[in-house]
């Protein structure tokens, strides 16, 4: 009998650092990181596709690969740090079966609203994603008061879940962040 594989779920909402969280994680962790964004713009690209106005076209489908891909690395024996902005209530119908096939633990990104607009603003400023994200759009509705925030609730599912405040740097810090994450997978 192998241990069954770790898997570090990061989520939250846009603009809460979860992408730049998950990245830190793996590396400190030593795991790859499947990232539901990187293969939404994979699908966008191999269709020449950059218009804005196609933000919805690969969602669905990029979760599913995403879902997939993780499903496969999960039983290769494989441990890993996935992230995405999951909407809590269908993410937990989704990561069910990749929990069950793990040791998992949920690290979900928490920050003022206020602060993850004005963080997203900037990032649609900076224009360094895929256009097929819509970041000026996105940034827009955040700006109006007309954002979902409440989709990104943490999912629910059978795992320990830890937040992360990512106001300032993190906290818990990155040290402690690894230290919870092993003891919360050791299982």
């Amino acid at each position: 009998d192998r241990p069954l594989p770790r898997l570090v779920i990061v989520s939250g909402a846009p603009g809460t650092g979860k992408t730049t969280l998950a990245h830190a994680l793996a590396e400190a962790l030593h795991l790859p990181l499947v990232v539901r964004d990187a293969i939404k713009e994979g699908m966008h690209v191999t269709v020449d596709s950059d218009d804005p106005a196609e933000r919805g076209r690969f969602g669905a489908d990029a979760f599913a690969v995403f879902y997939d891909v993780l499903g496969q690395l999960l039983q290769a024996g494989v441990s890993v740090v996935a992230e995405a902005a999951f909407h809590g209530e269908r993410a937990s119908v989704d990561l069910a079966p990749l929990v069950d096939e793990s040791r998992a633990v949920l690290i979900h990104c928490k920050v003022d609203e206020g602060l993850a607009a004005s963080r997203y603003l900037v990032r649609a400023r900076a224009g360094t994603r895929h256009p097929a994200h819509d970041d000026a759009g996105v940034a827009a509705a955040m700006a109006t008061g007309d954002f979902p925030w409440m989709l990104y609730e943490p999912p629910d599912i059978d795992a320990p879940c830890i937040d992360v405040d990512t106001t300032d740097g993190y906290e818990p810090d990155m040290v402690s962040l690894v230290g919870l994450i092993k003891s919360a997978t050791e299982r």
